[in-house]
């Protein structure tokens, strides 16, 4: 009973946390006219963007796009008290996926996620989640996009004034107060009869640009 307690416990602390960020930080962003665009046509939206960049992107859309539906993936394994206790307090559905059990399990979560997204949520997707090799786009954001015809948006951020994490995915944790630069790239077409590889490729080059982007929108060189 410990872990699920302590999970918990830490999911509220990485909300309190991500709130204050949110509300204190200022925010330069490129490119949301994409994702404005998708909504105002009833289309959801999959916001693609590196592992490590997870907290500055939640922080901006909570604190200005925190009306809209949202469902999300996430580890079904110890993980899932705190990302889920912190998904929930966000207005997020979360998807458990059991990437370590059966082909099954890790199914249910994918195929729920599907649903959610075919009703109208929005997604956040990191392609190279949840547990690495850095940078490297897994087939998950191609395939959702091309089973639900959601727009598939390479997403870019940056700000200087972090903790990094010395992990595979070097995760930023932006500190309060912030300066947090966004951007977000044109849509990338998934086609429901595209070439995957194709897409996946496409997608990898998109987020490379965007993630540039972002620091370079943040120093003032755009």
């Amino acid at each position: 009973m410990i872990v699920p307690f302590l999970g918990r416990l830490a999911g509220l602390g990485l909300y309190i946390y991500a709130l204050v960020v949110s509300r204190t930080s200022r925010y330069v962003v490129r490119g949301k006219e994409h994702f404005e665009e998708a909504w105002a046509e009833g289309q959801p939206v999959i916001f693609a963007a590196w592992h490590g960049m997870t907290m500055m992107g939640l922080c901006y859309f909570f604190r200005f796009y925190g009306d809209r539906r949202y469902a999300v993936l996430m580890p079904a394994d110890w993980r899932r008290y705190t990302l889920g206790t912190w998904f929930r307090l966000l207005g997020i559905e979360p998807c458990p996926v059991g990437h370590y059990s059966t082909l099954l399990s890790q199914a249910r979560g994918v195929v729920r996620l599907v649903r959610a997204v075919k009703r109208g949520a929005s997604t956040f997707i990191n392609p190279d989640g949840p547990d690495g090799p850095p940078y490297v786009v897994k087939p998950g954001a191609v395939y959702i996009a091309r089973k639900t015809g959601a727009r598939l948006l390479p997403s870019g951020a940056f700000t200087a004034t972090k903790y990094t994490l010395k992990r595979w995915d070097r995760y930023c944790v932006p500190l309060p107060f912030s300066r947090i630069a966004i951007v977000m790239g044109e849509p990338v077409p998934a086609p429901r009869d595209g070439d995957p590889e194709a897409i996946a490729q496409t997608l990898t080059e998109a987020m490379h640009q965007v993630t540039a982007d972002a620091e370079r929108l943040y120093y003032g060189r755009v």
